[in-house]
């Protein structure tokens, strides 16, 4: 399989759920600093998911930059990836509607758990068939361990952990310009 064209599928869809992502946002009703103010939980959480989404994006590009090969199983652990990622925008539309409840909160974070146990499989997907660094346990139940963090916060304020998880994932990027495996 050619890994240009893989990467390439990959981008595209991720860019096209960055692209539904937007167009969830609510529209204000007027033409007032004040009716987009309105809204500012549903900014928050679009932000949120967007600094998600460029994360992950980030860490699939760095993923990929050690395989050499492409197979069938690298092909299908990819496409169930993608599968979670298309499942942002719905869960974060979701999660905007009723930003005070945790119902969809504990939905986003499970999200964002899938994720990461999804990128671990792509790993060892891409590692049987590659010479690929160590990518240790430890940064996989690290990010589990803050995701229920961010939970036990929310349960004292959501966008407290709304904003808790902004500002994990935009350090992470901004911290590490090459987060190595």
């Amino acid at each position: 399989m050619n890994k240009e064209r893989f990467e390439a599928f990959t981008d595209a869809i991720v860019a096209i759920v960055v692209t539904i992502l937007v167009l969830e946002l609510p529209k204000p009703e007027n033409a007032t600093l004040e009716a987009l103010l309105v809204n500012w939980q549903s900014y928050l959480v679009y932000i949120s998911t967007f600094v998600v989404l460029v994360g992950v994006w980030y860490q699939h590009h760095n993923l990929f930059f050690y395989a050499k090969h492409i197979n069938y199983k690298v092909f299908w652990a990819n496409a169930f990836w993608l599968l979670i990622q298309s499942f942002f925008p719905y869960v974060s539309a979701w999660l905007a509607e009723f930003p005070n409840r945790l119902t969809p909160f504990l939905v986003f974070i499970i999200l964002n758990i899938l994720w990461t146990l999804s990128y671990r499989v792509m790993y060892y997907a891409l590692r049987e068939i590659n010479d690929m660094p160590v990518y240790p346990w430890t940064r996989t139940l690290s990010y589990i361990l803050i995701m229920i963090f961010l939970l036990l916060l929310a349960l004292w304020n959501i966008p407290m952990a709304i904003i808790g998880l902004i500002v994990f994932n935009a350090s992470v990027l901004m911290i590490k310009q090459d987060i190595k495996l």
